[in-house]
């Protein structure tokens, strides 16, 4: 009793130097409490986690020298257990997450909702964090829990996050991935008049069906009926229109995971209607 008493003094100590954001007092403790497991699960958040959310790269750079587990899930301020990874992407700090990864944090762990740090970066519109987290391996295709991949929530909340399902795309991810609902990322780039997100995602194979063939081609008309249009959006329309004409019609039949599901039908409204007829 007396022990793991002392041993949580010194944890709380080492706690109370992070907290204020003192490099030097973080030091000595360590230097002072030399057996000290600064691992250990008597505190309800770990050191380092403590060290990231305080944004405080001198001493996440000191508490990595002293072998500080790196992906160890710890509670965030709303009681959500996130890896110093996971909170580094959240706020933001592309230097913290840069050191994270180079000491060999693993971008792939995920935290509450099956999420991944590719996509809370995706989510908090971080295109230089997305960029840093694929060069060192992230997975492109971990779906949450409801089957979506960080492609899926770029193309359905598009806004500010367009040069990001581009990213996603260009580095191979799958554009035949449908959430639990049956969801193409193509699904959300129509709902939200993406045209160059449309584009892309054709070129690189999803699966089209002749409805939405026409309900794109309808949008591209009403778009160039628009006043006020620019080049730029006629040159785009244009290349869209192109690409759609080579396009084959395909019987839009996803496999997942091994198990292939049913047709998806579309109709005039926009929503997708799944077929039950086998």
């Amino acid at each position: 009793m007396i022990q793991n008493y002392r041993k949580w003094d010194a944890l709380n100590e080492l706690h109370i130097a992070i907290r204020a954001n003192k490099p030097g007092l973080v030091l000595y403790t360590l230097q002072r409490h030399r057996s000290l497991n600064i691992n250990s699960n008597l505190m309800r958040t770990s050191a380092l986690s403590l060290a990231v959310r305080n944004q405080s790269e001198p001493i996440v750079r000191i508490l990595l020298d002293y072998n500080c587990e790196l992906n160890k899930l710890s509670s965030d301020e709303s009681g959500r257990l996130e890896t110093p990874l996971y909170t580094a992407v959240r706020l933001h700090n592309y230097a913290i997450v840069e050191l994270l990864l180079m000491y060999g944090a693993d971008p792939n762990v995920t935290v509450s909702d099956n999420r991944t740090p590719l996509y809370i970066a995706t989510k908090e519109r971080c295109l230089n964090i997305c960029n840093l987290l694929i060069a060192f391996g992230a997975n492109l295709d971990i779906p949450d829990c409801t089957g979506q991949t960080p492609l899926h929530f770029a193309c359905r909340n598009i806004a500010g996050r367009e040069q990001i399902a581009m990213l996603l795309i260009a580095h191979g991810a799958n554009v035949h991935a449908s959430d639990f609902k049956r969801r193409l990322p193509l699904d959300f780039a129509e709902i939200n008049a993406s045209i160059p997100t449309i584009e892309r995602l054709i070129e690189e194979g999803s699966p089209i069906s002749k409805h939405m063939k026409e309900r794109i081609r309808n949008m591209l008309h009403d778009k160039s009926d628009q006043r006020g249009r620019t080049d730029k959006i006629n040159g785009q329309n244009c290349a869209l229109a192109t690409v759609i004409d080579k396009t084959h019609l395909v019987d839009v039949e996803i496999f997942r995971q091994g198990s292939p599901l049913q047709p998806v039908q579309y109709c005039v409204s926009g929503e997708k209607q799944i077929s039950h007829e086998k």
